[in-house]
């Protein structure tokens, strides 16, 4: 415990940190390794002697990971995504005039994804064209921030 009789918050990383690499350990091939990348913790009440054990319990939910960064001396933003099995990928990332646009090459088609945001949702949609013209939806996904 800390001075102030509670324990540091560090700690309750620590131990979210070892959960989180343990589940995602359960899913990965032989030869493959994991980091951690970023981590955000929101502690919403202290840990003190009064709570009782402390326990936590890891699922992996989604075995992806993206990484947006920008790269201010080809102002330009840099989109890598990395997978549970092993792959990656790079891919073009841009502003567009209401949200953000992503996408690629693959068998003689464009695939993008476009991303649009609100102060508490996320909308992103997957469509395909085999001439950049006529669109085809494939994907939707909505998340609303929790609050």
């Amino acid at each position: 415990y800390n001075p102030i009789g509670t324990v540091h918050g560090g700690w309750a990383c620590t131990l979210l940190d070892s959960c989180m690499s343990c589940a995602v350990q359960t899913i990965l091939k032989s030869g493959f390794a994991y980091t951690t990348g970023e981590l955000k913790v929101n502690l919403v009440r202290p840990l003190t002697d009064k709570i009782g054990p402390v326990r936590a319990e890891g699922k992996v939910i989604h075995e992806t990971m993206a990484v947006l960064s920008y790269d201010a001396k080809n102002s330009k933003y840099n989109f890598r995504t990395y997978l549970a099995s092993g792959r990656s990928g790079d891919y073009d990332f841009k502003t567009i005039s209401d949200g953000y646009e992503w996408g690629f090459q693959m068998q003689g088609m464009t695939i993008r994804y476009t991303i649009k945001t609100t102060n508490n949702t996320w909308l992103e949609i997957g469509e395909f064209s085999k001439e950049g013209k006529t669109w085809m939806k494939f994907f939707e996904m909505k998340l609303d921030k929790v609050k």
